[in-house]
């Protein structure tokens, strides 16, 4: 009797190790393929920061050198309207001393 038992037992343990190893291969794949799945998600959105980052690097190259020309134009642009503004204050100089003297010959003639 004892040994009958013990052959159910032993075949019963071998059917539940059985099924264990199945169970316990189908839930190493299934996780090995969420991993992959996580890996592949993870992978795309580094694959997108690079892209945007260097997307911003572009642009704020672009941006950069947009500043820098307007400010080279406006540097420009500043240095014509004072060397205008100085040859109108010049001219203004030279013209005053000879209105002065026009119209103090006028007056005093």
């Amino acid at each position: 009797m004892i040994s009958l038992n013990f052959g159910v037992c032993e075949s019963l343990l071998k059917e539940e190790a059985a099924k264990f190893e199945q169970l316990h291969h189908k839930f190493m794949k299934e996780k090995a393929d969420h991993l992959q799945g996580l890996k592949d998600t993870v992978s795309k959105f580094e694959e997108g920061k690079e892209r945007l980052y260097m997307r911003y690097e572009q642009q704020r190259k672009k941006e950069k050198t947009m500043i820098s020309e307007q400010e080279r134009f406006c540097t420009e642009k500043i240095a014509q309207l004072e060397e205008s503004l100085n040859k109108k204050e010049t001219g203004k100089q030279i013209a005053l001393p000879y209105s002065c003297y026009i119209t103090f010959i006028l007056l005093y003639d």
